[in-house]
């Protein structure tokens, strides 16, 4: 005999009558469905998961897409209320992200499909924010608890104990999920014992309430979003939301602070991915700590956040919290808004908002200077430095690093030290004193490989490999110390770095004459920058594309290309980039015929490399001589003299305008 039993929830204590019935009847067979498991030794437990859902962000074509469980229960549902709908080009991507923010739960996609007699599914899905509200209209033939979305989780809220309710309410606190340790560690804080927290916590799984992740060695608990949003609404009625949220907005700022401490040692990747995994949560935190009064929190996180979205690539929303969290900060700390202000003025530094960073940077520096920090000085000039590095006043950038450095020696701190001399390096490199910055590069190299700081050995074999490329040295160590820096990058998740590392490797490539994989690199390094609103990279991987789309024969385009390149590093006043930039303009409207821009464009440059110190690279000479030789051959040497000297005293952007033939 096969006997199935449905919604044994309700009667969940007669788990033993079970038992004693398989016991006396061996040829007995039993299928129960319920809410919660029933704990007795013949059970063997089959989880009923959500339906199915496509993944929203390549989603297939529309017979496939009508296969997914959620789309597939979703289209008849409506067609039931609304029989003209279809599922068509414009409204797929709508459906998919209906189906994904209800979890695939079909109750949940059941309610939704009634309301849309009234809404359209772009209307549905901005009200799905307020999912319980929205979700109530069932139909008259189904149990009361099944009409709507609230009546059937608070069904099962109600089959729970009060400590596992109140456990459950404080579990939705976290977005997103959470690791044991930090449900511990919060419960903790509240009184309750860690054996009692974990009795709890198989109780909400054995419910079906709580769902448990497997990420290593630690297990992680979730709630689905529909389920998490009933919890937060009884945490709320329950007077329990403040409590709670300083507790979780404590947790996970101590949580960052640990954690930059230590981002910069072996197990880099390691902490990376764990902020990564805790974003929701550290988002939530962000989010709480701007709607207080007070600022500490949300200073506190910005300052130690920064890191984390500048390797990650999480630019605009790290500068967009920061600039928030500034606002109405005067009371705060000094220490805390100095830190805060740093931060600020590093990721705008990074976005090209040179002018912005210069005024945080000297905000932070006086505040540093008033507290006597030495460490924090010492910081705040090596920003200077990278600030008047961008400026293209390389003078004053050499003078700042030596001033950061001299007191990180004093202090002692090796990681800082190995910082510094990279910066060095580069500058050396950008100087044309090639040597120097090879040996500067190796000295940090050999300080980061001693720290094993990830990150930075990248950092180190990258410019190294850029200082051999750019020399015209060897360039098969030029590939191996990209190809080793690459993958680190790639290991980090630092996207930023691997575009920088892609466009290299297409400058290899060029100079290899392989076009195709050159194209290939660079459009690559472009899309990232691009994806990372990173001015500097968008300005110099463009540029490069344009090189490449000349080689190939799509002169207007490369010129296009070029322009833009220019453009945007005269937005974000980077004098180096605008240089290279017009160097590649001249080159390709040289191949166009155009000789008299083309000198007027070689004369900016050179004014502009002589006034920041910073020669042609060796590696770009002979396609640049062989270039002007042309076009002086052209023009002839009095025509050719005179575009020049226009050009030298130039602005760039006059020095864009000035094709007469155009």
């Amino acid at each position: 005999m096969l006997l199935l039993l449905d919604n044994f929830e309700q009667v969940i204590d007669a788990a033993a009558q079970v038992a004693d019935l398989l016991a006396a009847c061996p040829r007995l067979k039993m299928v129960v469905t319920s809410r919660s498991v029933l704990r007795i030794r013949a059970e063997r437990e089959f989880g009923v998961p959500p339906l199915s859902l496509p993944d929203t962000k390549k989603l297939p074509d529309h017979p496939t897409l009508s296969q997914s469980e959620a789309v597939a229960l979703f289209i008849p549902r409506t067609q039931a209320v609304k029989p003209d709908f279809q599922l068509t080009e414009a409204n797929a991507p709508v459906v998919v992200e209906i189906t994904a923010r209800l979890d695939g739960l079909p109750l949940a996609i059941e309610l939704a499909a009634a309301r849309m007699k009234l809404l359209s599914p772009e209307a549905l899905l901005m009200r799905l924010s307020q999912r319980l509200q929205l979700l109530t209209s069932g139909a008259r033939d189904v149990a009361v608890r099944q009409r709507a979305l609230r009546n059937t989780i608070e069904w099962s809220y109600h089959l729970l104990d009060a400590q596992e309710q109140q456990l459950f309410r404080r579990l939705s606190i976290f977005a997103g999920g959470c690791a044991l340790e930090a449900v511990e560690a919060i419960c903790a804080n509240h009184g309750d014992e860690a054996g009692s927290v974990l009795d709890r916590l198989t109780s909400l799984l054995d419910k079906s309430l709580l769902l448990r992740k497997e990420q290593g060695a630690e297990p992680r608990f979730a709630m689905l979003e529909t389920i998490r949003a009933y919890g937060v609404e009884a945490l709320s009625a329950c007077g329990e939301m403040e409590a709670m949220r300083k507790a979780h907005a404590a947790y996970f700022l101590a949580l960052v602070q640990k954690m930059e401490q230590d981002l910069w040692g072996p197990e880099q990747a390691a902490y990376l991915d764990r902020l990564e995994q805790e974003h929701d949560n550290i988002r939530a935190v962000m989010q709480w700590s701007l709607e207080q009064e007070d600022r500490e929190i949300a200073l506190r996180l910005g300052g130690v956040l920064r890191t984390f979205w500048y390797m990650r690539g999480y630019f605009s929303e790290g500068l967009d919290f920061l600039e928030q969290a500034l606002v109405k900060s005067d009371g705060v700390d000094a220490s805390v808004r100095a830190g805060a202000l740093y931060a600020a003025a590093r990721m705008n530094d990074v976005r090209g908002n040179i002018d912005r960073a210069e005024a945080l940077s000297a905000e932070s520096l006086a505040l540093y200077q008033a507290l006597g920090d030495t460490e924090r000085i010492a910081y705040a000039l090596h920003l200077q430095a990278d600030m008047a590095w961008r400026r293209g006043n390389l003078t004053m950038a050499r003078s700042r690093v030596e001033e950061s450095l001299a007191l990180f020696r004093e202090l002692n701190d090796k990681g800082a030290i190995a910082g510094l001399l990279l910066h060095l390096g580069v500058l050396a490199a950008d100087q044309g004193a090639y040597t120097r910055a090879r040996n500067l590069l190796e000295e940090s190299l050999a300080i980061n490989r001693k720290l094993e700081d990830v990150s930075s050995i990248a950092d180190s074999l990258f410019n190294l490999a850029r200082v051999c490329f750019f020399s015209g040295g060897d360039r098969a160590l030029a590939r191996a110390h990209l190809g080793e820096s690459f993958a680190l990058h790639k290991t980090l998740g630092d996207k930023e770095s691997v575009a920088y590392c892609l466009h290299l490797s297409g400058l290899l490539a060029i100079e290899e004459d392989n076009i195709t994989l050159a194209r290939s690199l660079v459009e690559q390094a472009v899309a990232l920058f691009q994806e990372l609103k990173q001015q500097h990279g968008t300005a110099l991987s463009t540029g490069t594309l344009a090189r490449v789309l000349a080689a190939q024969g799509d002169d207007a385009r490369a010129c296009a290309l070029s322009e833009e390149s220019i453009r945007l590093a005269i937005k974000a006043d980077d004098k180096l980039n605008i240089a290279s930039g017009m160097e590649g303009l001249a080159g390709v409207v040289e191949a166009q015929g155009k000789y008299a821009w083309a000198a007027r464009l070689w004369g900016a440059a050179e004014a502009l490399r002589e006034a920041i110190d910073a020669p042609l690279p060796p590696v770009e000479r002979p396609s640049y001589e062989r270039a002007v030789a042309e076009a002086h051959a052209r023009l002839g040497a009095r025509t050719f003299a005179t575009a020049w000297t226009e050009g030298r005293g130039m602005m760039p952007e006059d020095a864009l305008r000035s094709d007469e033939d155009r």
